[in-house]
């Protein structure tokens, strides 16, 4: 029995709820864990998306194994502890949708440890209250949004990269050298800039043809690249050399 004055532990009834069974056919990947963090519902699309059969999490709280190497926290035990500002630590774009009982909405490049191969995912977790707003269980459902992300990057970097020796392209440096300035003039701290040139390369070019002119300076961008090895050092193709 519960104790005097405290609320009973409830969770979602998954043996006969009509909405179960309809969760359990949905084609949106999702999966449904109780207030203690335990899987109650592990939908056939989440099987599909992770290649984790229901068995082996239902009941459990290893639902992260679906998702990461590591032991760390779904959105939907965010959403079950109340911990919104844990969300940029584990997610790189995220949402709380207000303090009103909505949830969270996060991406993240997820490893897919039973795929052998990493998804970037849309992942949205509500909770579920009954009558009394006790929390009762916690909704999660996903997106594969991989083939999108993997486009929006090779779009990114055509706009920012030249296309014969892969480094980044005048507008990009243009934009880097803008903030870098910006920065050490707000910090008073200095900045490095080196411009690499290749002597008498019109020569070069004249004498061997475009073609071995053009693997040079794949060859100078790739050993100019392998010492641009901290966060904020860029290498960029300025001209045409």
């Amino acid at each position: 029995m519960a104790k005097p004055g405290k609320a009973p532990a409830k969770t979602i009834d998954v043996a006969d709820s009509y909405a179960v069974r309809l969760m359990q056919h949905l084609v949106v990947p999702t999966f449904v864990i109780d207030p203690k963090r335990r899987v109650v519902i592990w939908n056939r699309a989440c099987e599909r998306l992770t290649g984790v059969a229901a068995s082996e999490v239902i009941g459990t709280t290893r639902h992260w194994q679906a998702f990461y190497e590591t032991r760390r926290p779904c959105l939907a035990d965010l959403v079950a502890l109340d911990r919104p500002e844990q969300l940029p630590e584990f997610y790189s774009e995220y949402a709380a949708r207000g303090h009103n009982g909505l949830g969270f909405s996060a991406e993240n490049w997820c490893v897919m440890p039973k795929l052998g191969s990493q998804l970037y995912l849309a992942i949205d977790a509500g909770p579920i209250h009954d009558e009394a707003g006790h929390l009762i269980a916690v909704v999660e459902t996903l997106r594969d949004l991989t083939d999108q992300k993997r486009a929006e990057t090779a779009l990114k970097e055509l706009a920012t990269k030249d296309g014969l020796t892969g480094l980044s392209n005048r507008r990009s440096f243009d934009q880097m050298l803008m903030s870098e300035w910006a920065r050490a003039q707000r910090t008073q701290k200095p900045m490095a800039l080196l411009f690499v040139d290749v002597d008498h390369f019109k020569l070069f070019n004249d004498r061997h043809g475009h073609q071995t002119g053009d693997e040079c300076l794949r060859a100078v961008a790739n050993v100019v690249s392998r010492h641009a090895v901290r966060p904020l050092d860029l290498a960029s193709r300025y001209g045409g050399e």
